[in-house]
């Protein structure tokens, strides 16, 4: 860079870069970032592997400039940076020497984030008003190990999030990815120790999940539509309220159940309703971050049309990605309907054999009239059995759908049992077995208050540990939220891989939870 790095006292209006090879330039224009930032957009010229940055309004007196170069910079053979590039001068005898370092991670496994926008605010700008100015005062972002680095800052306390900034607003936005800092502020000084907690990166969400469109498929099914994915409260149909046009109210759903296919929505059994207009008082839905659906009254009409959905096998459950599912020994086999049946249906068209073919007693439950469970009475053959679902009075062969399950049982599983220390014994802590080649925990307990803990039902294989710290007592990790501010709920992770075995008790020993410290006040 002319100037050099850390000159002071510079008295011209352009600096120019000089980079060890050609870069492409519309990826350049991408990945600058200039601190404080200019009134006016800077002129940039190019030649060859030089670029000048000409300010067009005198710069600031007795203030340094951060020239930040990001990791969207790309030369010509598209290879991109694999962390920021950062160089500073000052237009006074001084240049700031303060310091902010962290590292931003999956709240999951504990990996490292990479491109992640890392904001640092002006703590007195962020407490005083209760929300975020338009701009931060510095950014940076993630390398590839989800590692961050401020450098040039003046020394005061600042409030510092990280952000997967989609529209390029520099603001955190419903729907990206948030990084809650550990601490309200975080002072900038010139040593070179970083914050030792991390930030945790996890989708920031809100919105209420709102119904976007409602249709009357028949005179029995009615179809709301919700703009992202949303869950089912199967336990409280009755919430789900028909009225006529004067709220007089005309009955409740019978079913409430999810397409197969559509996680965005929902479909209300009732009743026929005969022709006419009407009101509906959806229940009780929520999105993947725990938001209730907003309980919004919804017009539609019926035309009177008698159902005539035909019910079919949708899929068995859980889903098959491999010839034999094998079930966690509380988990049950089971199916799901394209629409609403009784059991009658069901026991018509299925059956649970064993490997040799012989039929195996079972008992049906389903919390909606689509989605059904399989509790087989009796599992011979090593806990191995197949679900058979054949159409009536159709003799093809092709109309016959199979599949295999391994049910298993406390001869086939194992449990891992430790001791926990490193935390106050007021907080309320949860421990979580994942597997290597899983994105949800196999097991999971929550402490209330004691230090031992033990995970049972495991499978044979390789598994680490997440324990995290849960503060408002849902027995659920929460990445906290920025106004008003209250940080992430601390998570620590074993380093060590831990082996299960059948029928085997692994013991952890003590384990000492450092990150477990007390929230400062």
């Amino acid at each position: 860079m002319r100037p050099p790095n850390n000159t002071v006292n510079y008295s011209g209006n352009t600096v120019e870069l000089i980079f060890n090879e050609y870069v492409d330039e519309a990826s350049f224009l991408q990945a600058l970032e200039i601190t404080p930032e200019p009134a006016s957009e800077p002129d940039l010229r190019w030649d060859g592997r030089r670029v000048s940055i000409r300010f067009l309004e005198s710069l600031e007196d007795n203030t340094t400039y951060i020239i930040t170069i990001g990791s969207r910079l790309r030369d010509i053979r598209n290879v991109s940076l694999k962390a920021p590039i950062t160089r500073a001068f000052s237009t006074g005898p001084q240049i700031n020497t303060a310091r902010i370092s962290g590292r931003i991670v999956d709240p999951f496994d504990g990996t490292g984030v990479a491109a992640m926008q890392v904001f640092a605010y002006a703590i007195s700008d962020t407490t005083a008003s209760g929300r975020l100015p338009d701009r931060p005062l510095y950014q940076t972002e993630t390398d590839d190990s989800g590692n961050f680095r401020f450098e040039y800052l003046s020394s005061r306390p600042y409030f510092v999030v990280g952000v997967r900034d989609r529209n390029g607003n520099r603001l955190p936005d419903n729907m990206e990815l948030l990084a809650v800092p550990p601490n309200l502020q975080l002072n900038a000084d010139t040593t070179t120790a970083g914050t030792p907690a991390p930030w945790y990166a996890a989708v920031f969400d809100t919105v209420r999940p709102t119904v976007r469109r409602v249709e009357a498929l028949s005179s029995a099914r009615v179809s709301l539509r919700y703009p992202e994915d949303v869950m089912v409260n199967t336990d409280s149909v009755n919430t789900w309220v028909v009225t006529d046009p004067s709220e007089t109210t005309i009955g409740t759903a019978r079913s409430v159940y999810q397409p197969f296919d559509d996680p965005r929505a929902a479909v209300v059994f009732l009743q026929p309703l005969p022709r006419g207009d009407y009101l509906l008082t959806p229940g009780f839905v929520a999105d993947s971050a725990g938001n209730v659906g907003a309980r919004q009254i919804m017009e539609f009409s019926s035309d009177g049309r008698i159902d005539t959905a035909s019910v079919q096998l949708a899929v068995f459950t859980p889903q098959p990605e491999t010839d034999v599912v094998s079930l966690p020994i509380h988990d049950r086999a089971g199916l799901k309907l394209t629409a609403p049946a009784d059991t009658s249906f069901v026991l018509n068209r299925l059956t649970v054999a064993d490997t040799s073919g012989s039929p195996i007693d079972f008992l049906l439950s389903t919390p909606n009239m689509v989605d059904y469970s399989i509790t087989v009475a009796e599992l011979p053959g090593g806990g191995l059995f197949d679900l058979h679902w054949r159409t009536p009075d159709i003799e093809d062969a092709d109309t016959l759908r199979s599949q295999r399950y391994f049910q298993n049982s406390l001869r086939d599983v194992g449990s891992v049992t430790g001791m926990l220390s490193g935390y106050p014994d007021s907080s309320e802590v949860v421990v979580q077995a994942i597997s290597r080649s899983a994105r949800l925990p196999e097991a999971s307990v929550q402490t209330h208050g004691e230090r031992s803990f033990e995970l049972q039902g495991l499978r044979p294989g390789t598994y680490r540990l997440r324990i995290f710290r849960d503060d408002n007592r849902n027995d659920r990790w929460d990445p906290g939220q920025i106004t008003p501010y209250i940080p992430a709920e601390p998570i620590f992770w074993t380093s060590d891989s831990l082996r299960v075995r059948a029928r085997w008790e692994t013991e952890t020993g003590t384990i000492d939870v450092e990150e477990f410290i007390p929230r400062p006040r």
